[in-house]
């Protein structure tokens, strides 16, 4: 029988986002603390620095919990088999989402 690594997480919620439309490319994601930076190849402001900020304070969906079902011998990128939502009052499952049907299906090529 194969082994799988289960981890339990709350469910993040976005609340009172304010945005900025700005054309460009993102060149790098960098996620760590609650702050999200990318960096951008911005065509649309010259007087920016290439970056855009996002900061909040983390909040979570209440009475919800996902379960991320993942090989550990495989490779991080294809390591995620399921995704589970849990409605943690009722005990009950509202969502399974299967990765290896969703990667199978993508026309993203994620070589």
């Amino acid at each position: 029988m194969e082994t799988y690594e289960l981890t339990v997480d709350p469910i993040y919620k976005i609340d009172d986002l304010t945005t900025t439309q700005i054309t460009g490319s993102v060149s790098s994601v960098n996620d760590s603390s609650g702050v999200i930076k990318m960096n951008t190849t911005d065509t649309s402001y010259s007087d920016r620095n290439n970056s855009v900020v996002v900061q909040r304070e983390p909040s979570y969906v209440e009475g919800e919990a996902t379960v991320r079902v993942r090989q550990p011998n495989e490779d991080e990128r294809t390591s995620l088999k399921y995704t589970v939502s849990i409605d943690l009052a009722t005990k009950t499952v509202t969502d399974i989402t299967d990765w290896e049907e969703i990667r199978e299906d993508s026309t993203v090529d994620f070589n």
